[in-house]
């Protein structure tokens, strides 16, 4: 676990989720401040990579509540440093 990754009143407002890949670490931000970094085991992966935005769901829920979930992108910005 590397810390809490909530947006402010995620509900009513829209909120930026960032990633930046360095060659060593992993960096997290949130409305651009950073909330985490990660250099876990052998660092950071050094394979072609495919961006996937989803919510994670899983198959199966394994409680007997419905369970839905829903978000909204606006946009998804990807960029390479030169």
């Amino acid at each position: 676990m590397l810390g809490k990754f909530k947006g402010n009143n995620i509900y009513e407002e829209y909120n930026t989720y960032g990633l930046k890949w360095t060659e060593d670490e992993y960096i997290f931000y949130i409305n651009g401040v950073e909330t985490a970094r990660s250099s876990f085991a052998s660092g950071v992966s050094q394979e072609e990579e495919q961006v996937i935005v989803s919510l994670e769901i899983p198959d199966k829920i394994t409680h007997e509540k419905d369970f839905s979930s829903s978000f909204i992108v606006d946009y998804v910005k990807i960029w390479q440093e030169q």
